[in-house]
């Protein structure tokens, strides 16, 4: 079987096209697959993530993947940040130290995960300033994105990251994935409501609406992400099953992909042009501040 790749960026057509390989790929065991990546001139570095997410699991179903025909730019791309390690090509140096690379992360792995977050994907000389307790909530809100994968939405597969420093753009985007049961699945399962996938993402997103059980609040650190972000003029995408929701700018975008997407996705894009300081309330010492 042959899988031809196009373009993928952060949008809705790149997800419709990861969805539509799971869906023709779904039954598939003990099959040789054929990536090419003859037609894909632009690949997102975060999309990394939820491609090799989408891979692994064909691969988990007893599959043979062979990924060929790179052009050069996206080869480099792929041999720089690890993800071609993962399919036996050598990892190529990042003079430039603009990658974020791609990991898995196995599911429990969550110290192994937080220490990741630390170091790659919120590295502080990139980001706008803030303070001390504030960059810990952000990295605490990301962190929770793992634990919600694999306790919440059963990921046993983990999770997976990558991501991409923009300098001439003046931004960072990073992903988070999983290939657990999903938003939609995760609202039905625990509150009994039969959401649409882009109206549960918007149910997690609203309000105190949580599926967690017991004296802990749950869902704030999509919450937090999805305030920083805005107020900072980055990007947060949320994609699970038939779902695609997007804030960017202020303006809301929630739209449905032709096939589920068999897990969740969440991209985060931090404006490093942002000159703004941000600090929690309470925060007005100025050592609190990064």
């Amino acid at each position: 079987m042959n899988i031809q790749l196009d373009n993928l960026g952060v949008d809705t057509k790149s997800f419709h096209w990861l969805a539509d390989i799971w869906h023709h790929c779904e039954a598939l065991r003990g099959q040789w697959i054929d990536v090419d990546f003859s037609r894909t001139t632009w690949l997102d570095g975060c999309m990394c993530a939820a491609l090799g997410a989408i891979l692994y699991r064909i691969q988990e179903r007893s599959n043979y993947l062979l990924l060929n025909r790179t052009v050069s730019k996206v080869g480099l791309l792929l041999r720089r940040n690890g993800f071609l390690s993962h399919f036996h090509r050598q990892k190529l140096p990042d003079r430039w130290g603009t990658t974020i690379p791609y990991q898995m992360f196995a599911p429990g792995d969550d110290r192994a995960f937080a220490r990741h977050v630390e170091g790659r994907l919120l590295r502080r000389k990139e980001l706008p300033g803030m303070s001390r307790g504030l960059l810990r909530k952000v990295q605490e809100s990301v962190s929770e994105l793992f634990c919600n994968a694999t306790i919440h939405a059963e990921s046993r597969l983990g999770i997976f990251t990558c991501g991409q420093v923009f300098p001439k753009t003046h931004h960072i985007r990073f992903a988070l994935v999983d290939m657990g049961i999903g938003i939609r699945e995760n609202v039905r399962k625990n509150t009994g409501l039969a959401l649409s996938g882009r109206d549960a993402i918007q149910w997690a997103l609203t309000g105190r609406h949580t599926t967690k059980k017991g004296p802990v609040p749950g869902g704030l650190g999509l919450k937090l992400l999805r305030e920083f972000t805005e107020k900072n003029g980055g990007q947060l995408v949320l994609v699970s099953d038939t779902g695609y929701w997007e804030i960017m700018a202020g303006r809301e975008k929630r739209e449905a992909l032709g096939f589920p997407f068999p897990g969740t996705a969440a991209i985060v894009c931090i404006n490093t042009a942002d000159k703004k300081t941000y600090a929690l309330a309470g925060e007005t010492k100025p050592d609190d501040i990064l």
